[in-house]
């Protein structure tokens, strides 16, 4: 016969230890060694850094990255062409959980990961203008960038003309990405006075093209200490800086990731370490989501 029970956030079984070898690093800038993506919501409790040998000064950082959001944020910029843009910073996306490619019917399928590469020439795939009536005083529009899992690039629009007279107004119109697709952001077009913005024939830069702001989402990477974790050598450290909320260590839905990334003062240097992560699910008997 079975019974019902409860698994209480101190039992070990609720635990799950996640080794992260850092092996003969040198002078490297900040630069992410591994990626884990967990199954279920989860909380990060503590970290742990050790080496055999460490010169100078070599952290790691630990972080978590929700559904929807990416572990760089995203960078656009102009295209090479001049009526179309760019982005210019390659980025790794998680897309939202209920991924446009998620096969129908089956459950428990995570969220896609999208490695992004530098993409130029991107063009405005809806057809619309800003000021189509030319009138007198700056008008502004805004165009909603978003990508599908497989790393498909499209924009949506609040209307087919635009004539917004801040940017503000502009940019808060522009419409949601669609269900399963990934927000990259906004771009935003002010027009001087008495003219028009024709998307896929107007350039980006120069002529009556006042200005150009390119919103790329931030990014969703968040540090679960307040300060990172340094190896020493011969010893095993426990850090004891996590940050004290839940909300900032935990994800909240399946499918998040753990990020770990390695840096130095740009001379440091690691043999044989290895970072310990220790994550649990979460939430467990007597603990509230809402927190």
């Amino acid at each position: 016969m079975f019974t019902t029970g409860k698994l209480s956030p101190n039992n070990a079984a609720a635990k799950m230890v996640i080794a992260v070898p850092f092996r003969d690093h040198t002078s490297l800038a900040a630069v992410v060694v591994r990626v884990l993506q967990v199954p279920f919501s989860f909380l990060v409790e503590r970290i742990a850094a050790y080496a055999s040998a460490v010169t100078d000064a070599v952290t790691g950082i630990v972080g978590i990255v929700a559904p929807g959001t990416s572990i760089e944020g995203v960078t656009m910029v102009i295209g090479g062409t001049n009526t179309k843009y760019k982005v210019s910073v390659a980025f790794t996306a998680l897309m939202p959980n209920k991924s446009a490619t998620v096969v129908a019917g089956v459950v428990g399928t995570l969220p896609p990961i999208v490695n992004v590469p530098v993409t130029d020439n991107l063009v405005f795939s809806s057809a619309f203008t800003i000021n189509v009536a030319a009138a007198a005083g700056v008008h502004w529009g805004a165009v909603r960038v978003q990508m599908d899992s497989t790393g498909t690039f499209s924009t949506k629009v609040s209307s087919a003309d635009q004539a917004y007279t801040s940017e503000t107004p502009a940019i808060n119109a522009a419409p949601a990405p669609d269900a399963g697709f990934f927000d990259c952001g906004t771009i935003s077009i002010e027009m001087a006075t008495g003219t028009t913005f024709t998307a896929k024939t107007t350039a980006l830069t120069g002529g009556n093209v006042t200005a150009v702001n390119y919103n790329g989402a931030a990014t969703g990477f968040t540090n679960v200490c307040s300060a990172d974790t340094v190896f020493e050598e011969l010893g095993w450290v426990v850090a004891g800086a996590m940050v004290a909320t839940v909300a900032g260590r935990s994800v909240r839905q399946a499918g998040g990731l753990l990020v770990v990334k390695e840096t130095t003062d740009g001379s440091g240097s690691v043999t044989d370490g290895t970072l310990d992560v220790v994550i649990r699910a979460w939430p467990l008997d007597g603990e509230v989501p809402g927190f």
